[in-house]
């Protein structure tokens, strides 16, 4: 509800009136802090996903991780998987934006496809990944994250209801 009379919409014009990078600090320090993070379904046909075991965390996943400073999101995604895995890819349609409260992250996942190499060439090049292998949909193992945001953007880029994994 907007608040047309009081304090509020002086405290408001005042507000507007500060140099800018005061009042980013000021919204800084009043506004819950969040990670941005990407994720990856790596499909390499129809129903095979490539998924990741992460030094950090355990059971199966999907790779993917956090943007970096004065870096798009789709630009984030595809330098991971070639730094971690190996892979050249690219990106297939628009990023799914999911929310999770616990922990504050922001996550865009996004469909990628081979792009000039094989579903072989896939292999752990980073300390955080110790194992790569491709899974068919229907019979994904225990995931790191069996978790509603998870499943729902499978979901969504397979384009059918998935039994959740795990």
């Amino acid at each position: 509800m907007r608040q047309t009379n009081g304090l509020y919409p002086v405290l408001l014009r005042h507000f507007g009136r500060l140099p800018l990078k005061v009042r980013h600090v000021l919204v800084g320090w009043t506004s819950p802090a969040y990670r941005i993070g990407t994720v990856a379904i790596i499909r390499d046909g129809p129903d095979r996903i490539l998924l990741a075991r992460h030094s950090y965390r355990s059971g199966w996943g999907l790779p993917g991780g956090m943007i970096g400073w004065r870096e798009e999101p789709e630009e984030t995604i595809v330098r991971e998987i070639d730094e971690e895995i190996g892979l050249t890819v690219r990106v297939v349609g628009s990023a799914l934006v999911r929310h999770r409260l616990k922990p504050r992250r922001v996550e865009f996942y996004y469909e990628l496809w081979l792009d000039g190499c094989d579903a072989d060439d896939a292999y752990p090049r980073s300390p955080e990944i110790e194992e790569v292998s491709w899974f068919d949909a229907s019979d994904l193992p225990a995931l790191e994250r069996g978790d509603s945001k998870t499943i729902s953007a499978l979901e969504a880029v397979l384009g059918r209801s998935l039994v959740s994994p795990g």
